[in-house]
Formats: structure tokens, C-alpha cells, sequence
């Protein structure tokens, strides 16, 4: 176990302790990716859990997969491929695919991402003729808020108390009726689904909790209600669990997070030992200075000071811009001077609170031939061609999904429009099969004879190809290549490109993971992320600090810091500006070596307040006019 002789005290006390349940508190920077990679290995290493019966939860499956590859690098002898290492989405959708038989759960179920979601909510949304009136988006938001919370529309009935929620619940009951007829899931389902087979089938849960030595989960700060219910129902019988997180990052209360779920688990788990991990590996003392005085104003948490043995850094330099074009320029003049030094263009980052702040850093980065790349661009999996083919795999694994037939039952163009795709809506909603009603209406319609004939001869041959071979007689069947051309040759060849990519993506699947086009399909629905924060050597970074977590540069701006923007106005209650305020600390331990903070006088043609967190920290900054 030499390996361990890298840790520091904390880290390894947090790596040795076994026996009890451990909440690791781990500070920006402090190793905890080191710390939950080397229990794992000392868990193996040691004959205390082997690698099939153990469970590690990350929220990115890069993150699992990068894991595990340190894993196996460590103990080289054992085979590390059986530790099950994934996503609570993933590690959900195991159980359903493995148990959902034994229970009431159809095997062929589709899980649908956030565009399909909005896509069907947006179909609720006209037939209640409420399209003028509601936001798609802000309405799939509040469903999935509710669904993270275990809130079912029998629940949400009771909570009723404005004349939106009324709308909200209107449409909450429809969408789950139209998930249940299509055998779709969304995210959340695959959490609640998991819950209630666990509940209602106390034998699996056994069996579960029997199989399962050990539960480590990473980022634990960022789980939500669902999340954690589930994970205490694991790891209720033998209490061998660790967590590593920190409530000083917990920034994702949009997307369901809650950071209480750290303050749960000393009252759920009586024998819970915290470790806290506070020297930082990564910053400055100088910046942690800053970053330690910046989050002591909030009020629940556990208090840590992170220290560093980097002791002759520079303090912050500060910025008072007279506008937005000020700040900028004041940017790529302190860029230009890092790159004189010798810094290269990728250790350098510039973070935001919202992406309209880009475009006026973008413009400045230009007009100085500066090469740069904004991080959150769409994902592979995203696109609209390869999501196009996705929905034709869709329908022909699972024939009752209504949405991904109405996105590509005209694509490539067909001639079929809206009146007569609700043709065929209105035999499935009288208790058709959408096959069936596709039939019905095709006796009346050639072009939609045109389409049910290629479905179901794609039906009929699609158990006797692999998924490459489907995907490219896909392709072939429906011209698909002839249409993309239309667009314009330039275009054409790219999504050309992504399509041979997806066609190469599934070959690799399958020879990894066998030709099962359910779990192919299951696998690119979990990957698929609106966010490639991929770093290009040779550009600086722009990237929101929602987007920034997980990474760190050598040189680090943060503009913007004033009222309004940095909190953001949306942030009203002592809750939401303490959170704004974590964001900030974010940032600004993603630094290394240099960090700058600005904000303007004058923002929009807008007189602007600097941020109420630079009065916190300013006995810390130089100022520089």
C-alpha cells in the first residue's frame, strides 16, 4: 500500500476509516478526487470489499470512468471493471433495466432528455390553448423541481396556491398520463421509479442491500431530495458508506440540489464521522485569503479555513471599469502582459454569471487576434441530425413513442404537416396503437402510407442488424444525406461528419457492450449533456461560473461583480444570496496563481453598484483604476 504514503494526515485518516460512516468535507482544491480514488483502491487492496460489491457515484460518467482508470493503475492485479461506477441516473436505470421486470415497469421504456420533455410539454401547453402565456421551459422546470422533491400531481394538488400553480398542476397530470401511454421515463423518473420498486419490492431491496459493501458518492453537496432517499434506503443495513463534498460549493439549488442533504446525515446516521480536508493543493494562500473571508459570511455551514503552503502569491488586483468595453479591454491588456510573461493561452480563463456577458469579451479577444473558445457550446449528442437518427431508432424500439415519431415523421420532408400528424394522434388518444393509427390514417394519406411502410419494414429487419447496420439503413431508406445537402455543401459535410461519427459510436458500443439497442439508446440519452466544458489548447476560456466547477487555470478573471449581476437580481432571499455567494467562491478558488476581479460603473448604459461581496473581501485587494 504505498500509495497511501502520498496522503496528507486528513486525507489519509479519510482513506483508513472503514468501520463507520464518514462525511469528508473537502475545501476547494484539497485532493478529494485523490481521496475517494485511494479508498476505493485500500477497500479492494485490502480484502474489505471486492470490486463487484462496491458502488461509486459521480455526477459525471467522466468522472467515473477517469476514476476507475486511477483505480487500475493503482492495483493492476484486480480487476477494477466490476466496481460499479456511475451516475445516480445511470446507476438508477441498472436497477430498472435489471429489477423493473419483477416489478410493473414495461422493459422497452424510453427515457426522454429535456428537449423531448419540452417537446411534449409544449404539445400540452397548445391543446390547453396556453401557448401565448407560458414559457415551455419554466414550466418542464418547475414539473422536474417537484418530481427531484418526490412531489407526485396528488401531492402538488394539496401545495395549490396561485392561479400558475393551478396551470402547473394542469399540465403536471397530463404529462405524466402521456410519459405513462408513450413508456417513457424522463431524469426524475428514473430516480422515483427506483424508489418505489425498492419499496414495493422489499426482497430486491434486500438483495441489494446484502450485494452492496460499500457506497461511496462524489460531490455530494450537489444530490437532491430523491437522490439521497434512495441512497439511504442502500446503505441503511450495514452503514458503510463514504461522502465527499462541500456545503461551501453547493451551487446547483436550480437543478434540485440541496446542500441540507450534508446537514441529514449526522442526524440519520448517529455514528457519522466528519473529517474536514482543508489544505489546498491548488491556490495561493493570497487567494484563499480572500476566498475563506468571502464565504464567512454565510451562515449554515461548517466552518473551514482552506491554507496553502504557496505562500508568495500576489494579492487580487481589483478593477473599477467606467463600462462593459472598459472592462474588456482591461481583460486582454492584463492577457497580453500574462502572455509576455510566458503564460499560455489555455491556463487563462475569464467567468461570468450569465452568457450575455461573453459577447462584448468576445468582440475585445477579436479585435486583438486573440484565439479563445467559449465553453458550453451544444453537446455531440445534441445536435439536431444525430438527435433526428436517435428518434428513428426510438420508434423502432419502442413503437409507442409518440414524440419522437411527430420529430421525424416529416424529416426528411414527407409532405406530412400538423393536421395530419393530429390524425393520427387523435386513433392513438381513442386507444390505438400509434402503429395502428399510423395505418388508419395511411389508407387516406400516400405520404404517411410512404412513412408506415418504411417503419414497419425497418421494424420487421431491425433484430437481424446491428446498430451501425440500422443506423446506416436509416440513413439510406430516408435520403437523409440528399436532404442535408439542401442546406448548403459547408453544412451538408458536417453533419455528414456527425452522423459517421454516431454510425463509429455505436460500432464501439456494441463491441463493448453488446448490440442491445435499448441500452444504446439509454447510454446516449445519459450522456448526452448541453455543456462540452472541453479546454482547447492555444484559447483562453470564457465560461459562466456555473460551468467552471470541477476545473481550475493558472490565471483567473471574474468580472462583472456588481449588484444585480453578481448576485444576480433574481437572488432575493438570504437563502439565494448565500448561494450567489458560493458561486463566487468558486471562482475564485478555481484560480492558481493570479486572480483579478472587476466590475463597471456603468453596465447596458446603466449606472451599476459594485457586488456587496467585494466589500466583504476588500481589505484584501489592490485596487487598480
Amino acid at each position: 500500500m504505498d500509495f497511501l504514503k502520498e496522503l496528507n494526515k486528513e486525507q489519509l485518516e479519510a482513506v483508513l476509516e472503514v468501520e463507520r460512516p464518514v462525511l469528508i468535507l473537502a475545501g476547494a482544491g484539497s485532493g478529494k478526487t485523490r481521496v475517494i480514488t485511494y479508498k476505493i483502491a485500500y477497500l479492494i487492496g485490502n480484502n474489505i470489499a471486492k470490486s463487484e460489491n462496491i458502488v461509486a457515484l459521480t455526477f459525471t460518467n467522466k468522472a467515473a470512468e477517469e476514476m476507475k482508470k486511477r483505480i487500475g493503475n493503482i492495483l493492476s492485479s484486480y480487476d477494477v471493471e466490476k466496481i460499479w461506477a456511475g451516475t445516480f441516473h445511470g446507476f438508477d436505470l441498472y436497477l430498472l433495466r435489471s429489477f423493473g421486470k419483477y416489478w410493473k415497469l414495461s422493459s422497452n421504456f424510453v427515457i426522454y432528455d429535456e428537449e423531448t420533455q419540452e417537446d411534449l410539454i409544449r404539445d400540452i401547453i397548445k391543446e390547453i390553448n396556453r401557448e401565448n402565456e407560458l414559457n415551455v421551459r419554466d414550466i418542464r422546470d418547475k414539473i422536474s423541481r417537484l418530481k427531484d422533491r418526490l412531489i407526485t400531481p396528488q401531492d402538488f394538488a394539496n401545495l395549490v396556491s396561485n392561479s400558475f400553480d393551478e396551470i402547473v398542476l394542469e399540465i403536471y397530470k397530463r404529462y405524466e398520463r402521456e410519459l405513462i401511454k408513450n413508456n417513457a421515463l424522463d431524469f426524475a423518473d428514473l430516480l422515483i421509479y427506483s424508489i418505489r420498486l425498492l419499496e414495493e419490492k422489499p426482497a430486491i431491496l434486500g438483495y441489494l442491500q446484502d450485494k452492496i459493501e460499500y457506497v461511496l458518492v462524489d460531490e455530494y453537496q450537489d444530490t437532491n431530495k430523491a437522490q439521497y432517499d434512495l441512497f439511504k434506503m442502500i446503505v441503511q443495513e450495514k452503514q458503510k458508506f463514504s461522502v465527499v463534498g462541500d456545503d461551501d460549493q453547493s451551487i446547483y439549488s436550480w437543478r434540485g440540489a440541496d446542500y441540507q442533504n450534508i446537514f441529514r446525515l449526522e442526524k440519520d446516521f448517529k455514528n457519522l464521522r466528519k473529517i474536514f480536508l482543508t489544505r489546498n493543493y491548488r491556490s495561493t494562500q493570497q487567494i484563499l485569503e480572500i476566498a475563506n473571508a468571502l464565504i464567512a459570511n454565510n451562515e449554515k455551514r461548517y466552518p473551514k479555513e482552506l491554507w496553502s503552503d504557496k505562500k508568495n502569491g500576489s494579492y487580487p488586483i481589483l478593477f473599477r471599469a467606467l463600462n462593459e468595453e472598459d472592462e474588456a479591454n482591461f481583460v486582454v491588456r492584463q492577457i497580453k502582459v500574462e502572455i509576455a510573461k510566458g503564460r499560455r493561452l489555455s491556463e487563462i480563463a475569464v467567468l461570468y454569471r450569465t452568457n450575455r456577458q461573453s459577447r462584448v469579451f468576445e468582440e475585445a479577444l477579436i479585435r486583438s487576434n486573440i484565439p479563445y473558445k467559449v465553453i458550453g457550446g451544444i453537446s455531440f449528442f445534441e445536435r439536431k441530425e444525430v438527435k433526428d437518427i436517435v428518434a428513428y431508432l426510438n420508434i423502432l424500439y419502442n413503437p409507442n413513442d409518440i414524440v419522437s415519431l411527430k420529430r421525424i415523421i416529416n424529416v426528411p420532408k414527407r409532405g406530412i404537416g400538423e393536421v395530419t400528424f393530429n390524425l393520427i394522434k387523435e386513433y392513438y388518444n381513442e386507444g390505438f396503437s400509434l402503429m395502428e393509427a399510423a395505418k388508419e390514417v395511411s389508407k387516406v394519406k400516400k405520404e404517411v402510407k410512404v412513412f408506415y411502410d418504411l417503419w414497419s419494414y425497418l421494424l420487421e429487419i431491425k433484430d437481424t442488424l446491428s446498430i451501425k447496420e440500422l443506423i446506416s439503413l436509416i440513413i439510406d431508406k430516408t435520403n437523409y444525406f440528399s436532404e442535408l445537402e439542401k442546406q448548403g455543401k459547408e453544412i451538408a459535410e458536417s453533419k455528414k461528419e456527425n452522423l459517421l461519427e454516431l454510425i463509429d459510436f455505436a460500432e464501439a458500443f456494441s463491441s463493448k457492450s453488446g448490440n442491445n439497442l435499448g441500452e444504446f439508446l439509454s447510454h446516449l440519452t445519459l450522456n448526452s449533456s448541453k455543456l462540452e466544458s472541453t479546454l482547447e489548447e492555444g484559447k483562453v476560456s470564457l465560461i459562466t461560473l456555473h460551468s467552471v466547477k470541477g476545473l481550475e487555470f493558472e490565471t483567473v478573471f471574474i468580472v462583472g461583480l456588481e449588484e444585480g449581476i453578481l448576485p444576480h437580481y433574481n437572488a432575493t432571499t438570504k437563502e439565494e444570496i448565500q448561494e450567489e455567494r458560493r458561486l463566487c467562491y468558486v471562482g475564485i478558488t478555481r484560480a492558481k496563481e493570479k486572480l483579478f476581479l472587476s466590475y463597471a460603473s456603468k453596465r447596458y448604459n446603466r449606472p451599476q453598484e459594485p457586488s456587496r461581496f467585494l466589500e466583504e473581501i476588500s481589505h484584501l485587494l489592490s485596487v487598480k483604476k
